[in-house]
């Protein structure tokens, strides 16, 4: 395969730094990898998605890539909860500066 093997991770850092998404770039660099091993194998290009698709399932076959999953998705889970939290508490706190139980802190001189 050679320099082919390549291909891959570049298409991955590339989408990545196009739309910033980085799921969308890991699911295009695995159709990617598996688009090169049905071309050298010789088989229908129809079977790169069938191929990708039970890769993607075999990483649910052992429980310790399971558990990384589920501890990132719960750490994203997270940020997103905070995230969400801290715009409410802003407004919460812009309400309060507008209605008068709070003095907005003045700049400093």
């Amino acid at each position: 395969m050679g320099w082919m093997s390549v291909l891959p991770p570049l298409v991955a850092i590339l989408v990545v730094f196009w739309r910033k998404e980085v799921i969308v770039a890991l699911l295009l660099a695995i159709v990617t990898s598996e688009l090169l091993h049905t071309w050298q194998g010789g088989e229908p290009l129809i079977y790169t998605f069938v191929a990708t698709i039970e890769r993607i399932i075999a990483v649910f076959g052992s429980a310790s890539n399971t558990r990384i999953l589920v501890f990132s998705l719960l750490c994203v889970a997270l940020l997103a909860y905070i995230s969400v939290s801290l715009a409410a508490l802003q407004l919460l706190l812009k309400h309060c500066c507008r209605v008068g139980l709070v003095k907005p802190n003045a700049a400093p001189a």
